[in-house]
């Protein structure tokens, strides 16, 4: 266990800072650690918040105290003299103690930490975004302006700076020794909001940062529209006439209220049914993690900094441009006017609490805290590997996307540093839940905007984007000096393999050999299909290893010397199986475009329904293809019987409520939706397209293989299934048992001995 020192102001002031470092250090000591808390002007006062006898406290008697208030000649004169005596007295105390781990709070320690040779790593954390830092700084003339140049020097020189959330990180500029960690929410309430009130709540200091003001303006709107709604409003310290005249003025005032602050907040989530944020900026909004700890939905300005990064837009809340209060409005009355949608976001929003949850965010500071100790020269042979993954974007739904956050989560759990890198995130948050101690850099590339181009204009616009991508990745590697990266086979697959940044390179694949044939596209298109499809042999070749999913496809690839063959992991444990007798219900899962074939499939329906009216199918996914797919459901008469369905996080609830998958795709990598649908106890057919189904589905025995486009036969084989209710009770349970050659435990490892082997 290791010594860590908390450096502090004070522990008597009620501020947020002190209530975050007094959680922490709590926690700390009671899971082993020996901790320090060391102030400066204390001035015999106890403590605000309740704190371990566990933990040891520490005073230097410094004063600083009082300062802010005194002329620039009196700073310049006193402020000095009292670092002087800072440094002296915090030196002598860290020599003495040996701690591993000195922790500044952004305090008068900034200055004199880094100076101080102990042999202890040195963090600096802030607790207030890169906006509200130079705010409190803009008014404060000379000094103010010489205080702030000399901070963001002193940053530097921490082994580590810690920022509460994504988007305010790249705020601060190109530092090599940035990390992210939010606060964490200690509020583990049982409780569940019941969303049946029509009340909205609002929480925070009265003045200018909480914009309670705009939220105001915004609910003469709401009223409007939904005028039995009420809006509640409790602030810290007291309202402004101004504030209470807007409401009076607007007509409100029997529907909003403005409150004293509540020791009593928890009771007030679990009685309302939206929790809005009007905030002009915020550090983090532990306001939005207590009240989506209580499972009530979010609506949000995406201020800077700390919304974005708890709220996943859609899912758990919505957030709304800074400032418009006509969307503000419209979201929260799209939240009143629809139940169903207001009670799956606080179901969501009670899941994604977990990830702010106090046992993940401390897991994510000792983590931090055990490589500053394995990274000193005595431990650089025990130290895990740093992994980056390079790909598009992670907010897609796809099998690509769910497939690296399970490899992602995985790798973080076994102690490895894991870091993806996209080109075309744009903030938005990953569809499938990452880790939030993996982190995200995002380098702003853009390809996606190409979509809609000529050809001439993609080839010009398309190189230069290559060499920004370039140019900036190879920035980026440099600094973060890993172990391992890892391309998905996006963009940087070109170049990645030639950047000397000491790290191996890997490629992964997946999609088969042949995808780029398979689109069928004609005249010059197909001539690109065709160069580009050669062009990827002889690029494999250039990395440290090329991993496929199958072994057909390595064969493919004509074996090449550099290649591993490493199926995807099936990662999630189904908690029961499919009651495959007692459902009607055929499920296809996939993005809705050229390769999944599901205009085939809906083709094939038809002559389904015309024997077996009762059944019906389900295909869950989204993509370009969607419009003309329902388009020819409506031409073939099958609405009602053929349903297109949004993505679904709880896939697995829908297997276990169909009674077979199909799959009719032109072409795969290896079918995560095969692997999901067996484990859950369903019979597969598929067609037996280049690659995976092959690896995954014994014709006969766990499902049924038909010759790509061989429609009869795949009609014939979705008849028997459902004319035999034995067979696919028995085809379901083998699967079942096929299914643990793909378990994770197995998968991963064959992944982590990989990575042994091309390190060393």
């Amino acid at each position: 266990m290791m010594k860590i020192v908390y450096c502090i102001l004070n522990t008597w002031y009620s501020g947020g800072l002190t209530r975050v470092i007094a959680n922490k250090a709590n926690y700390l000591v009671e899971t082993g650690h020996e901790v320090i808390i060391v102030t400066t002007d204390q001035l015999g006062k106890g403590h605000f918040y309740e704190m371990s006898d566990k933990i040891r406290f520490v005073d230097l008697h410094i004063h600083y105290v009082g300062f802010d208030d005194k002329s620039l000649w009196e700073k310049l004169w006193r402020i000095p003299e009292r670092v002087v005596w800072h440094y002296n007295r915090l030196k002598k105390f860290l020599t003495k103690e040996n701690p591993d781990i000195v922790i500044s709070t952004f305090g008068r320690e900034l200055f004199v930490l880094p100076f101080i040779k102990d042999g202890s790593m040195k963090i600096l954390e802030a607790h207030s975004s890169h906006f509200t830092w130079l705010d409190s700084r803009k008014d404060k003339g000379l000094f103010g302006k010489f205080h702030t140049w000399l901070d963001a020097r002193m940053i530097r020189r921490y082994d580590k700076f810690v920022v509460l959330t994504k988007e305010d990180k790249p705020d601060w500029g190109e530092l090599s020794n940035i990390e992210v960690i939010p606060n964490a929410n200690t509020v583990e309430s049982e409780e569940q909001a019941a969303l049946d009130n029509k009340v909205v709540v609002a929480a925070g200091r009265y003045g200018y940062q909480k914009n309670f003001e705009s939220l105001v303006r915004t609910w003469k709107r709401v009223h409007q529209f939904r005028p039995d709604w009420q809006l509640r409003i409790f602030g810290g310290g007291v309202p402004n006439e101004n504030l209470q005249g807007l409401v009076d003025a607007s007509g409100l005032t029997e529907v909003v209220s403005l409150r004293d602050s509540t020791p009593h907040i928890f009771e007030e989530y679990l009685q309302s049914s939206i929790y809005v944020l009007s905030s002009r900026y915020e550090g983090l909004g532990m306001v939005l993690l207590e009240a989506q700890a209580h499972g009530v939905p979010l609506v949000s300005y995406a201020c800077k900094c700390g919304p974005r990064d708890i709220i996943s837009e859609g899912e758990n809340g919505f957030l709304v441009e800074t400032g418009d209060e006509q969307g503000l409005a419209e979201a929260i009355i799209r939240l009143a006017n629809d139940e169903n949608l207001r009670k799956s976001m606080g179901r969501k929003a009670k899941e994604h609490s977990a990830m702010f949850s106090e046992e993940m965010i401390m897991k994510r500071w000792q983590m931090l805290f055990s490589k500053g100790v394995s990274h000193s020269p005595d431990n650089k042979k025990d130290r895990k590997m740093k992994i980056i993954y390079c790909i598009v974007g992670t907010y897609n739904s796809g099998g690509m996307e769910r497939v690296l956050a399970n490899k992602a989560n995985y790798l973080l759990r076994k102690g490895y540093e894991v870091a993806v890198v996209t080109t075309d995130q744009q903030f938005r948050s990953p569809y499938y839940a990452m880790d939030p101690a993996i982190d995200h850099y995002d380098l702003d590339i853009n390809y996606t905007e190409m979509q809609e181009s000529g050809l001439l204009k993609k080839i010009v616009v398309y190189r230069a984007k290559q060499r920004l991508h370039r140019q900036r990745l190879t920035e980026l590697l440099i600094r973060l000096k890993a172990d391992i990266v890892i391309s998905m086979f996006d963009h940087e697959s070109a170049f990645l393999y030639q950047i000397a940044d000491g790290s191996k390179k890997m490629l992964e694949a997946h999609f088969s050999r042949h995808k780029r044939l398979q689109y069928d596209r004609k005249g010059l298109w197909q001539k690109v299909d065709r160069y580009r499809s050669k062009q990827d042999a002889l690029l494999a070749a250039q990395y440290d290893r090329f991993v496929l999913l199958t072994d057909e496809d390595r064969a493919y690839w004509g074996y090449l010397p550099n290649s591993s063959v490493i199926p995807n992991a099936n990662s999630f444990v189904p908690k029961g199986a499919a009651d495959v007798v007692a459902h009607k219900r055929v499920i296809a899962v996939g993005r809705y475009d050229y390769q999944k074939g599901f205009d085939r499939l809906i083709r094939l329906w038809k002559r389904v329904h015309a024997q077996k009216p009762d059944w019906r199918l389900d295909i869950f996914g989204k993509g370009p293809d969607e419009a003309a797919l329902r388009e020819q459901i409506q031409q073939l008469n099958l609405e009602g019987v053929i349903r297109l369905c949004p993505p679904v996080n709880d896939i697995q609830k829908e297997y276990c409520e169909s009674a077979m998958l199909v799959m009719t795709s032109r072409y795969e990598g290896l079918p995560m939706a095969l692997l999901e649908a067996q484990a859950c106890g369903l019979p597969l057919v598929a067609y037996a397209c280049k690659c995976g189904p092959r690896d995954i589905i014994t014709d006969g025995v766990n499902g049924f293989l038909v010759e790509e486009g061989d429609e009869n036969r795949m009609l014939d084989c979705l008849l028997r299934l459902m004319d035999d209710a034995d067979w696919r009770r028995l085809m379901g349970t083998k699967g079942k048992s096929m299914s643990a050659n793909y378990a994770e435990h197995r998968v991963m490892k064959q992944w982590l001995d990989l990575f042994k082997e091309v390190t060393e």
